[in-house]
């Protein structure tokens, strides 16, 4: 193996390893900027047939 063919692909692994930086550090940048308070709608039957009936908070 050449030392140019050598050069090329240590300089390709580096730009992939920088790149993949690059994305790891916006994933958790948007994970932080959507970590917000959330509301749930929750809708459930009270009166079934076979358990005991939930009490409403």
């Amino acid at each position: 193996m050449s030392r140019v063919g050598f050069d090329r692909i240590g300089h390709c692994g580096g730009l992939v390893g920088a790149i993949a930086l690059v994305a790891l550090a916006l994933l958790l940048t948007l994970s932080a900027a959507s970590a917000e308070r959330r509301v749930a709608l929750v809708l459930g039957n009270s009166q079934y047939e076979h358990a005991p009936a939930l009490t409403n908070p």
